[in-house]
């Protein structure tokens, strides 16, 4: 904590445990596994905590260990699981051990969305917090966007979406 400001200096980083406790019911929570298929052997017991706390539908498991995704599938199916990736091939948009593509904004396109909607399953897009790059994944369709300043996103969101409702409103008007 010192690094952001020295009034930080000693605080702990919360236990996935703690960390659940406090999320339950409230946010969702995407947990970002750093992990190797040689690291995979901690799978078990992650999802054991996550079924303790019974959020397997709060929790998103993300990862480039496809090993490890396919492990929490085999345990837990009803977990959530995010293929953290730069690029898609249909090898892996058929792969039932992944929901959700996790990709950083500069490589999505809007074919790219249509391919991973096409193959239903969800995009989430990373690390965007600039106001054109918000707009230009929320016109993508984009599922889920991940952010530094998460209010100012929602914001420029709820903008776009009352622009587009408001044009869409004033073209069914004029046109009756």
């Amino acid at each position: 904590g010192k690094w952001l400001n020295p009034k930080f200096a000693g605080t702990r980083i919360p236990t996935l445990r703690e960390t659940l406790e406090f999320t339950k019911g409230k946010v969702g929570v995407n947990l970002d596994l750093k992990l190797t298929e040689s690291q995979s052997y901690v799978i078990p017991d992650l999802v054991a905590i996550i079924d303790e706390f019974e959020m397997q539908y709060q929790v998103l498991l993300t990862s480039t260990c496809l090993t490890c995704l396919e492990m929490v599938k085999e345990i837990n199916p009803n977990i959530q699981t995010g293929y953290i990736t730069y690029r898609i091939t249909p090898v892996l948009l058929a792969n039932p051990s992944i929901d959700v593509i996790s990709m950083k904004s500069s490589f999505v396109t809007q074919s790219i969305v249509s391919q991973v909607h096409g193959a239903n399953k969800k995009i989430l897009v990373w690390t965007v917090n600039s106001r054109s790059e918000i707009e230009r994944m929320s016109r993508l369709g984009v599922n889920n966007i991940i952010t530094d300043r998460p209010f100012y996103a929602k914001e420029v969101i709820f903008k776009l979406t009352a622009d587009r409702f408001i044009v869409t409103l004033l073209k069914v008007i004029l046109n009756s």
